[in-house]
């Protein structure tokens, strides 16, 4: 599967190779749903068959489904093989009449009118070969597919092959399941694939089908050559090209370049700058750069033309607010259905009555306060700035401070996280996981109501990210309404999962702590900012502050966040909104986000972002910083580090990255870098033990960026 997949994203995404029709050999569906994006990701089917016994007990290994299809006592075939596999250069017509005489072999797959497989108990299987006078061609396939036996395993199967469908592409996929195109939703494509795993699967009239329907030319993206060379022998004479991009003794770069001048010379439009790839000269790198500051201050950008645009504000001010809020316990007789809850949240909004002229002005009646709560963000800014300068003044100025056993006392404490009961899944709520999955990849009219049903037709909404980013269980109170841009709160779950890809030794990573706090998007989109971004603006998180305050939570445990937005401003066609959040564990708070400010732009104002900008002031403290000199406990000679030597880390070996005088001896296993895909740094491209505007090190580490990574 891995090896196909690959190479379609290869000829796809590095040759701009796009397909009419899809078809795969037996498991080979699987394959071409993950190659074609159909389905997200693999890791998420191996993760559940890593859990299952499917491929441990039932159809491998004792391979008890077999056993029991048979009727076996325990100590049979324990010492010779239960099952074999064998290819015949026969039709299936004249093959199946000799399987029927033998009750424990079966016809699995027509790879080809004149070539077969069969399956079963290796002697028997022998008998029927014996019978028809060929040569026995054993072949080296260990499960059991494609037979009777396998059908008892039908809703396990099902069950492992139930990945969620990110993609429908504009392509046909077949499947062997009934020889036509299929439907590309989890349901139907988790029972094709556990109904193929129990019947014969005939390629040959797969390969017929579409040719019938038009397909000419065929890229074999597996392993080998085997399914062009069965394409080629199915159709014969007649007019195609199959073509295969993997040939077992030839480099896999020269079967890709044989392919693609196949294609050219059959006029299939491919693309080849990846062949010609451009090598601009690369700068050196700079530990120390200067950054131009200039621009109107964000306080005067909003400060300007205020009077045109709250121009009304004063009448509004003496008007009455009206508020409506809601909590569980006023739903806890409804029916879980989110679409059901939002048709209480906003009675005052009749399905197709929503237009953006119906919304109060932004900000509405909180317009007079826009300007002191942005001046209060500032000042707060300034303030943060001001402790960071006395912080680091302390530390550069105080004489007698033994930094190395400072530094050795706190490596050597040992933390242990208070451990809490799992909260159950099960809990009351207003949006529940399906919902927060429907709004992340589906339908917000869905979840929302249909006042929403517009911003489905948008190409780009707010929207909560996808598994596995999707870091949020349900929704527990909701204190908004519809196209009303005032302050309001949201209160979500996120259930830690037992054994989390993502933990270390059973505790998440900071990222985990931070993310799960992500529901201002959800808030903002019911609000109903899109009404008003109508595709043309994204939302982009723009400042905000952390503070911890315990230790980060475990495995297990239920992290509760109470997010709130309190103000917002605008200017042009920009909306800027200010949120905070604070995140508890019980009635434990060991998580708070201030002063966080997000806002909606075009594609222009992103292009037309300058990345980090330094105040002044923080230009100032780094060059009035006084050098501090450490000594290192330990000395490493190297000051680059690959991705591979990065995870030695990870994996408790800091040996394995700086060489053997770091063994740990197995002191401190939990300290680590986080796991694989948590490790946001591909390679260290430098370390400068006394560098730095303290002289405490500074470091230089690279992450690739690509479009498929799972965040």
């Amino acid at each position: 599967v891995s090896s196909a997949v690959l190479n379609t994203h290869v000829m796809r995404k590095g040759f701009g190779l796009e397909p009419d029709i899809a078809f795969g050999y037996s498991m080979g569906e699987i394959s071409m749903l993950y190659g074609l994006g159909v389905w997200e990701s693999m890791s998420n089917m191996s993760d559940i068959l890593n859990r299952s016994k499917l491929f441990e007990e039932r159809l491998a290994g004792p391979m008890n489904a077999v056993r029991e299809a048979w009727d076996l006592g325990p100590d049979e075939f324990r010492q010779k093989p239960l099952w074999g596999c064998y290819s015949l250069q026969l039709s299936p017509q004249i093959v199946q009449q000799e399987v029927e005489n033998e009750a424990h072999v079966y016809l699995i797959l027509i790879n080809t009118p004149e070539e077969v497989v069969i399956a079963g108990e290796p002697t028997a299987c022998e008998r029927v070969i014996q019978q028809l006078g060929r040569p026995v061609h054993p072949i080296p396939v260990t499960d059991v597919v494609h037979c009777e036996p396998v059908k008892t395993e039908y809703e396990e199967i099902k069950r492992v092959h139930t990945d969620k469908v990110v993609e429908c592409p504009d392509i046909d996929f077949y499947s062997a399941i009934d020889y036509e195109v299929s439907k590309l939703d989890s349901k139907t494509l988790a029972h094709n694939v556990a109904t193929i795993y129990g019947k014969t699967v005939d390629y040959s009239r797969l390969i017929e089908k579409v040719y019938a329907d038009g397909a000419r030319i065929f890229v074999d993206l597996g392993p080998r050559t085997t399914c062009s060379k069965w394409i080629s022998k199915t159709l014969d004479k007649r007019p195609h090209l199959s073509i295969s991009v993997n040939r077992k003794g030839t480099d896999n770069r020269e079967m890709i370049l044989q392919a693609l001048s196949s294609l050219i010379s059959h006029r299939v439009p491919v693309k080849l700058e990846a062949l010609f790839p451009s090598q601009p000269v690369q700068a050196e790198k700079q530990l120390m750069q200067t950054i131009k500051l200039g621009g109107t201050p964000v306080q005067q950008v909003f400060e300007k033309g205020a009077d045109k645009l709250f121009k009304g504000t004063k009448a509004l001010r003496h008007q009455g607010t009206e508020f409506q809020s809601f909590k569980v316990s006023e739903f806890q007789s409804v029916s879980t259905s989110g679409r059901a809850y939002s048709n209480l949240v906003a009675p005052d909004y009749a399905p197709g009555n929503v237009s953006v002229s119906s919304f109060s002005p932004f900000p509405g009646e909180y317009g007079s306060h826009r300007n002191s709560a942005h001046s209060a963000f500032l000042n707060v800014r300034q303030h943060g700035m001001r402790q960071l300068a006395e912080l680091i003044s302390s530390n550069t100025n105080t004489k007698g401070i033994s930094v190395s056993n400072t530094f050795q006392h706190t490596v050597s404490q040992k933390t242990t996280p208070e451990t809490q009961q799992p909260v159950p899944q099960t809990k009351p709520c207003i949006f529940d996981y399906h919902d927060l999955l429907e709004l992340a990849g589906g339908s917000i009219a869905n979840v929302f109501g249909a006042e929403y049903a517009e911003i489905d037709s948008y190409r780009r909404c707010v929207r909560l990210p996808m598994e596995p980013y999707l870091l949020v269980s349900r929704v527990t109170q909701l204190d908004a309404k519809l196209g009303e841009f005032k302050p309001s709160t949201i209160t979500t779950e996120y259930d830690i999962p037992e054994n989390a890809w993502y933990t270390t030794d059973g505790q998440i990573p900071w990222a985990v702590a931070v993310e799960s706090g992500q529901c201002d998007l959800m808030l903002i989109s019911y609000l109903g900012i899109d009404f008003d971004c109508k595709g043309e603006q994204v939302y982009r998180l723009l400042d905000c502050t952390l503070t911890y305050l315990d230790d980060m939570p475990l495995e297990g445990q239920t992290l509760r966040y109470e997010i709130s937005i309190n103000s917002f401003a605008k200017h042009d066609q920009n909306l800027l909104f200010f949120f905070n959040y604070e995140c508890f564990v019980g009635n434990k708070m060991v998580l708070r986000m201030d002063n966080g400010c997000a806002g909606f732009f075009s594609d222009e104002d992103l292009s037309q972002g300058k990345g980090v900008i330094h105040t002044a002031q923080e230009l100032e403290l780094k060059e009035k910083a006084d050098k501090i000199k450490f000594p290192p406990l330990l000395h490493c000679t190297k000051t680059t580090f690959t991705r591979q030597e990065l995870l030695e880390i990870s994996a408790g070996n800091p040996a394995g990255c700086f060489g053997p005088e770091y063994n740990q001896q197995g002191k401190n296993p939990s300290l680590k870098n986080a796991p694989d895909q948590f490790l946001m740094s591909d390679r260290i491209m430098s370390v400068e033990p006394h560098g730095g505007q303290c002289g405490l090190g500074y470091i230089v580490a690279e992450k690739d960026l690509a479009p498929d990574d799972w965040y």
